[in-house]
């Protein structure tokens, strides 16, 4: 008769004992539910377990003759055994979720202060954007088109304006066109100091610019983004996974708000 439980484990009759061992712990970390993308890796990684379980616990056939796991475990004399695995494979299942659980409570107590830090330094740039703008008379050190190459081919990025305390962008052909006489009023947020709009000085008169990208213009979404995010975890989200969900989403669009902060 044909074990179904060596059939689980992908072994053949005649397995030894190491061969056993091996395919256990091959096959259990393959569905693993830390690691598996498998939706029933659950399910699966028990049948394992169970499988694994009644084999040592019961080895190869009774009879001496015999010395393969060529027999069907499903019997009526194996029926405790495979009681007995049954119950240790769910517990072994309870106790590997148990430690998922734990483990996300850790990283979700970590990412408390993290979170807090998050939400304080949007506070700041909400406020900075709600408060009057200073305007600041600002020499142009450097005008340039800024170009990237790629694959062979050379493509027309944005227009940059150097200032002497402010670098802006602005959309390509913006500037590269104008006829700039040098001076300029440059207004900027009063808390971070980050250049909103600039007013230029041309030969044909003033021309006015907002800046193409910073933390408040094109990814000025993130901000209120981030409230929202705070307001579920806090208030609707109910189970670790969920909030590890949103913890993580946040995590990846403060990624993308820092990054912009620093460099427009």
């Amino acid at each position: 008769m044909h074990n179904e439980y060596l059939q689980t484990l992908e072994l053949a009759p005649g397995a030894t004992e190491k061969e056993v061992k091996a395919a256990y712990r091959k096959l259990s970390k393959k569905f693993h539910p830390d690691v598996s993308k498998d939706p029933e890796a659950k399910d699966k990684f028990i049948a394992i377990n169970e499988a694994y379980n009644f084999i040592k616990s019961v080895g190869p056939s009774p009879r001496a003759e015999q010395v393969t796991y060529d027999y069907d475990p499903y019997a009526a004399a194996y029926e405790h055994q495979r009681k007995e695995a049954r119950k240790r494979a769910w517990q072994r299942a309870k106790e590997v979720e148990r430690m998922q659980q734990a483990l996300m409570k850790r990283l979700l107590d970590g990412f408390m202060y993290l979170g807090a830090a998050i939400v304080l330094f949007n506070i700041t740039l909400a406020i900075d954007y709600l408060l009057p703008r200073t305007i600041a008379d600002e020499p142009i050190v450097q005008s340039r088109s800024v170009v990237e190459r790629s694959r062979g081919k050379t493509y027309y990025r944005y227009d940059e304006l150097q200032f002497a305390d402010f670098l802006m962008r602005f959309d390509r052909h913006t500037v590269k066109d104008l006829d700039l006489t040098g001076s300029a009023e440059v207004t900027s947020t009063m808390l971070w100091q980050k250049p909103m709009e600039v007013t230029l000085g041309t030969t044909s008169g003033p021309v006015h610019l907002l800046q193409l990208y910073n933390v408040f213009h094109v990814f000025g979404y993130i901000i209120p983004a981030m409230f929202l995010i705070v307001y579920l975890y806090q208030f609707k989200m109910r189970t670790l996974d969920s909030k590890m969900t949103l913890a993580i989403f946040m995590l990846i669009m403060f990624a993308i708000q820092f990054v912009v902060f620093l460099r427009f």
